[in-house]
This record gives C-alpha cells, sequence and structure tokens, in this order.
C-alpha cells in the first residue's frame, strides 16, 4: 500500500532549493551576490544550482555534475592589438600629365557671347 522510502542519495536530491542559471560567455555564474567559475566551457547554457540542506552547493546540466570554485572578481577580458590605421596616401598625379602641361587660362572660353537680336 505504501511506497517504500527513497534512498539518501534521492533524497538529498529532491529536499533542496534549485534555482536555473544562464552561464556567461567567460563561463561564470553569479548566486546569491557571489561569482563562481565553472571549470568546463558551457558558455551560453542553462545550468541548475542546487543548494543542498547541509550547506552544501551543487552545479548541474542536465544529469551531469560540473565541477566549479567561488572566485572573488570575474576574469579579465583580453585585450585585443588595435589595427594601425594607416593615412590614406592618394595617389597624386605626377607634373607630366597632359592637361597639367596648359595653364588653366587657355581652357576658358575667350570668344565674346553672342548678342541677342
Amino acid at each position: 500500500m505504501h511506497r517504500p522510502a527513497p534512498a539518501v542519495t534521492e533524497l538529498r536530491d529532491i529536499l533542496c532549493i534549485k534555482t536555473e542559471r544562464t552561464v556567461r560567455n567567460d563561463n561564470t555564474i553569479t548566486h546569491e551576490r557571489k561569482l563562481y567559475q565553472l571549470q568546463e566551457a558551457l558558455a551560453g547554457n542553462k545550468v541548475i544550482v542546487e543548494e543542498r540542506v547541509d550547506g552544501t552547493m551543487r552545479i548541474k546540466t542536465g544529469n551531469k555534475r560540473v565541477e566549479f570554485r567561488q572566485i572573488e572578481a570575474r576574469p579579465q577580458r583580453k585585450k585585443q592589438p588595435t589595427p594601425l590605421v594607416r593615412k590614406s596616401t592618394a595617389h597624386k598625379p605626377s607634373a607630366d600629365r597632359p592637361w597639367r602641361r596648359y595653364p588653366a587660362a587657355r581652357h576658358i572660353c575667350t570668344t565674346p557671347p553672342l548678342a541677342a537680336p
């Protein structure tokens, strides 16, 4: 009539507070204002943080347990070197080009305008 009592390990899994967290790009999560570094690369995935009755904490993804450690500060991002911006050296045509041989005044029309009839 009654079900047999679950094993002690099952009770620990059942009697705990579970919260879902998203792993950041640097493989860290925050839980209760503390920062934890995951030992596996799970960036962008969801994990379950279990707070047990005895005060211990576990982090799981699916049924797999994830190793972690508490850290004080977020890992520093590696700075990528800024690319060198070269000044544009526009091509300057040489002095012997045909349009440079003649002065600009010769290209202006020197004939007087036609008189109106």
